[in-house]
């Protein structure tokens, strides 16, 4: 089952909520506090399972009679279903409709919840943050079965029962300083035995001497003994004499009673006992038809004084019409002075909106343009294109700018001659410098002359190469490629923009368009033409509202002509009601009608019943009186009431010759008794009593000084060792010995059994584990990274230990708040898993239970949950926006409420 719609008529503060586009996966409901998220579980779980009926154990309870709503459901099977519950006893009315079919009662929840019970929806199913924080919601018998279901075969035993009722057996039977202990006594009394064994000798003398004295006395003892039992038997039967012969006087009595009455009647008790049910059944017969005598003249009467206008009924279309009409009719007299004002204003910024756009455009022009797709693509493309064309121009103008300024740089302070040229002149120069060193060195003018002159002759050709180094310059190649470039991207880029000029005048666009303002442009026409579509919109239901207005008057004026006193006002509205009013209590008068004729009806059959009851109970009382053999119904319980004390003397002779015979026996024995009593005399038999007794005490006293010597003697005879003695010590040594060697092979099978289980336990909890464990580890690992690996339920606790990857066991106790919330959550998805392979899944609802998760562990448990509900719902309640646009960035469907 997946919610779809939540519909909250009243519960608690929320008053007609719903909530709608619930979807399957996981739904996010986002509010701030006091917005309702605990209201909403609560309100799940209540229309599911039942209102509290207690106003104290309900704190959503206002006591409005409306407290209730309804759920839209769709079931496992695809079925759409409407859960409906309203307060009430027991849990509150429920219904839950399949389309045209509707169901009632708790086998109609089972039909989309399953067989899942209160306490499994709410501890498992629906929890807030408080009831996520611990264990103890998980402790419910019939959840905690489910958690901890698996075990060793020991039904309902608890493991630790039984290992402390092996460790008592044990203890009882021996312990290692133990006193009390069966094997640590019988130690004892074996060593004792042993010892005294060991101590006797043989026989005295002394012990046959008291023997036979023992044996003298007790011969006399005997004869006592006769005289006692003698006055026994007497004092037994004067006893008995004397105790039943107030019961032999009663029986006595009853059987004079019983011969007074003479002659035996024969009567069946069943004859009376029907009688009387016929009686109380004609008295009651009796008493209803005058009861529906009354209620028959009361309703001939009352249907006398109704009137009915048949003609102002015959309007049922016209006056259905009215009713589905009177909410419409206020809502527009109410709202079309509103909505008029609204239109002009709407004209009025119209008007506005396309001046701002273009002086010269009017409503039609904008409702006519438009762009296509493929015009607003080819836009793009002339925007990118100009881009191009405008980048190329700006990098052709850029790189030409550069090489002037560099080629200006380079000439800059230095004579444009050529290279070999000012080699010619630094060599003829460097020439002559050789030439008159060498003059100087060996003082020969003619070399030092010619010297001079070469060096003269290479100044003035350097001189006069830098007042000519213009003559030398030649045409730059690069220069004039980058101009013919810049030229060429400078034509493409005009030729593109005629082409965009060409494209807006097309349009009836101007040129001061560029193609990133077409956009701007586009947006604002459809803006307009979107103000324009709700003004033509609010137009329409302008007249809408006084189509309606209209209708509603032509039929208020219809109707009112049939309806008898009705006299029409000013206002429309209170004229439809008061219409309906008229309608209402018209039907209501010819519904009251047809109910008081079918009762007059009905208690016309009630009374031609009742009659015909009442003859056939009077011949069902002549049948019994002549069964009976009398005449009338006071012949009949005369009869009876003699029957009935015959039967009294009878049962209490009975029962006096039943209590003689219990005592004294039948036969010959109860004759003889009864013979004894006629003849004895009450006076007689308590003298005879008193005498016998006293008899009997003083052989009885005589008797006990007898066995008071008897019993001295063997006491002494006791004291004093002999062969008998000696037989029974070994005997009972010997016994000891076998109760020992019995007592320690059951010790030793405890103890193994004891051992075995230990075994067990600790294989079981490191290699067998309930499913909901096994699933909930597996949850919680990856919750955690892998820090925890391991869940462990001990076979002998419902704790659970949690161990971590370096082998360390901790308690749950031990772990932080957050960590035990995340452990809790992973229980409840392994137990729902487990408990939905085989029921009808159920949608999970929570209530911010990632407030204590730290920003690591959150995403985790978010994408956890995404998988957890890829066949399933989850509805996750929050007042935190960033658990929000969590859960949204893991593919959750948000839910407005």
């Amino acid at each position: 089952m997946q919610l779809r719609e939540i519909h909250i008529d009243r519960f608690g503060a929320a008053y007609d909520l719903k909530i709608t586009g619930l979807k399957p996966g996981v739904n996010v409901l986002y509010g701030p506090n006091e917005k309702g998220k605990t209201t909403l579980i609560q309100f799940i779980r209540r229309v599911l399972f039942g209102f509290q009926s207690k106003k104290n154990e309900n704190s959503y309870d206002s006591g409005d009679s409306g407290l209730g709503g309804r759920l839209v459901v769709e079931t496992s099977r695809g079925e759409t279903a409407v859960v409906y519950r309203k307060k009430g006893p027991r849990g509150g009315p429920v219904t839950v409709s399949f389309g045209d079919e509707v169901l009632e009662g708790a086998s109609a929840i089972e039909q989309v919840a399953g067989q899942a019970t209160p306490d499994l929806f709410r501890n498992i199913y629906a929890f807030t943050l408080d009831e996520l924080q611990g264990l103890d919601t998980l402790e419910v018998d019939k959840v905690k079965g489910r958690i901890y279901g698996a075990g060793l075969g020991l039904g309902g035993v608890s493991l630790a029962e039984v290992m402390k009722t092996l460790d008592d057996q044990r203890g009882q039977l021996f312990k290692g300083r133990g006193t009390q202990p069966r094997l640590n006594g019988l130690q004892q009394e074996y060593e004792r035995l042993n010892t005294e064994l060991n101590a006797m000798k043989e026989s005295l003398p002394e012990y046959d001497r008291i023997n036979l004295e023992a044996g003298r006395l007790r011969e006399k003892s005997g004869e006592w003994r006769e005289a006692i039992r003698r006055d026994e038997e007497l004092l037994q039967g004067l006893t008995l004499r004397h105790e039943l012969y107030p019961v032999f006087l009663s029986m006595e009595e009853a059987r004079q009673g019983l011969e007074a009455l003479g002659l035996r009647i024969q009567f069946n008790e069943s004859v009376f006992e029907s009688m009387e049910k016929l009686v109380e059944e004609k008295k009651g017969l009796e008493r209803r038809m005058q009861e529906e005598a009354g209620s028959l003249h009361s309703l001939e009467v009352k249907l006398q004084g109704l009137e009915v206008p048949r003609t102002f009924l015959e309007k049922t279309g016209e006056m259905e019409a009215l009713r589905q009409s009177v909410e419409q009719v206020r809502s527009a007299m109410a709202d079309v002075v509103a909505r008029r004002n609204e239109y002009g204003q709407a004209v009025d910024q119209v008007q506005a909106d396309i001046a701002a756009l273009d002086p010269d455009w009017d409503e039609a022009r904008v409702r006519a343009f438009t762009f296509t797709e493929a015009e607003l693509a080819e836009v793009e493309q002339m925007a990118r294109t100009l881009a191009e064309l405008g980048q190329k121009d700006r990098d052709a103008r850029a790189k030409l700018e550069f090489h002037r300024e560099q080629k200006a740089a380079e000439g800059s302070g230095r004579p444009r001659i050529p290279e070999w040229l000012n080699m010619f002149v630094y060599g003829f120069s460097g020439g002559g410098l050789i030439l008159l060193l060498a003059g100087l060195s060996v003082s020969e003018t003619g070399m030092m002359l010619g010297g001079l002159a070469l060096m003269a002759g290479a100044g003035l050709l350097f001189f006069n190469l830098r007042k000519r180094a213009v003559d030398f310059e030649t045409g730059d190649g690069m220069e004039q490629k980058l101009e013919a470039d810049q030229a060429q991207a400078q034509d493409a880029h005009d030729k593109a923009m005629a082409q965009w000029w060409d494209w807006l005048g097309q349009r009836g666009l101007g040129q001061g368009l560029t193609p990133q303002k077409i956009d701007s442009l586009w947006s604002r026409i459809r803006q307009i033409k979107t103000r324009i579509a709700d003004q033509a919109a609010l137009q329409r239901r302008i007249e809408g509202m006084e189509q309606i207005v209209r209708r509603a008057e032509e039929l208020v004026a219809d109707l009112g002509r049939s309806c008898p006193g009705f006299s029409p006002g000013q206002d429309l509205a209170a004229n439809m009601t008061l219409l309906i009013r008229e309608w209402d209590a018209v039907r209501g008068s010819e519904q009251e009608m047809r109910q008081l004729t079918e009762q007059i009806r009905d208690v016309e059959g009630r009374v031609a019943r009742l009659k015909e009851q009442a003859g056939v109970n009077g011949k069902a009382l002549d049948a019994l009186f002549r069964e009976a053999e009398v005449h009338s119904e006071e012949a009949l319980r005369e009869k009876f009431e003699r029957y009935r004390e015959q039967q009294a003397l009878e049962k209490a002779r009975q029962l006096a010759e039943r209590r003689i015979q219990e005592r004294v026996g039948k036969g010959g024995d109860y004759k003889r008794f009864i013979e004894s009593l006629h003849e004895a005399r009450p006076d007689e038999l308590a003298l005879e009593l008193e005498r016998v007794r006293q008899s009997l005490e003083s052989n009885q006293q005589a008797r006990e000084v007898f066995l008071g010597e008897i019993g001295g003697l063997e006491e002494k005879a006791k004291s004093l060792v002999s062969g008998e003695a000696l037989r029974d010590t070994r005997a009972r040594l010997e016994t000891t010995r076998a109760a020992l060697n019995r007592y320690s092979r059951d010790w030793a099978v405890l103890t193994l059994a004891r051992t075995l289980l230990t075994r067990a336990k600790k294989r079981y909890e490191t290699e067998r584990q309930p499913a909901v464990i096994k699933s909930a580890e597996t949850c919680f690992a990856s919750v955690t990274a892998g820090v925890y690996d391991k869940i462990i339920k001990p076979l002998d606790t419902d704790d659970l230990h949690i161990r971590d990857t370096g082998g360390r066991t901790k308690g749950v106790l031990e772990m932080s708040r957050g960590t035990r919330e995340q452990l809790y959550l992973c229980l409840r998805l392994g137990l729902i898993e487990e408990y939905e392979s085989r029921a009808e899944p159920l949608p999970v609802v929570m209530d911010d239970v990632f407030v204590n998760f730290d920003d690591d562990r959150k995403p985790r448990i978010v994408e956890l949950l995404r998988q957890f509900s890829e066949d399933r719902q989850v509805l996750m309640l929050t007042c935190h926006r960033q658990t929000r646009d969590l859960c949204l960035e893991h593919g959750a469907h948000a839910v407005e409420w």
